[in-house]
């Protein structure tokens, strides 16, 4: 059982992907109805342009609890399946310092992600369709090319 500093939620944390995009903290906590999500345990990931990725973190009171919540993996929000992974404090942290984190794969070696790949030296004149067929084979999500312009309004390559 009990008590002590903060030791108690470090292995209660899972990752979710397939958030529909309108997702609350609430919805979250309605998703895993009967579970005890941490105060402030919810924390949604963002692209770099700070919008909704479709991902979060949420952090559990007990390490059962989040034994339990793996069981919600591919369920339903709404049209949505859902899929939880496991993960800990450590890794939730590092996303919420630096925008990412690292994920295990089936090998066993971490790999970053960040959903981000920031491209320079780019003609002026350059199309977001252009961008996404230079990725053919990658998946870009909708609306997933953000173009960086200057003060003027100009395309800054």
């Amino acid at each position: 059982g009990g008590g002590g500093g903060g030791g108690e939620y470090e292995d209660a944390v899972v990752r979710l992907r397939g958030l529909p995009w309108h997702t609350s903290k609430h919805d979250i906590e309605k998703f895993f109805e009967g579970l005890e999500v941490a105060p402030d345990g919810a924390h949604f990931t963002v692209n770099s342009s700070g919008r909704p990725s479709g991902g979060a973190f949420v952090q559990f009171t007990r390490r059962e609890m989040a034994d339990r919540a793996m069981e919600m993996d591919r369920k339903h929000m709404g049209s949505r399946y859902i899929e939880v992974f496991r993960s800990t404090l450590a890794e939730m942290r590092d996303y919420l310092r630096r925008g990412s984190y690292f994920e295990t794969k089936e090998n066993g070696e971490k790999e970053r992600v960040t959903g981000v790949v920031r491209m320079r030296g780019l003609p002026y004149q350059v199309s977001e369709q252009q961008i996404v067929e230079f990725f053919d084979g990658l998946e870009v999500i909708p609306h997933g090319v953000t173009l960086v312009v200057g003060p003027d309004r100009r395309a800054s390559g």
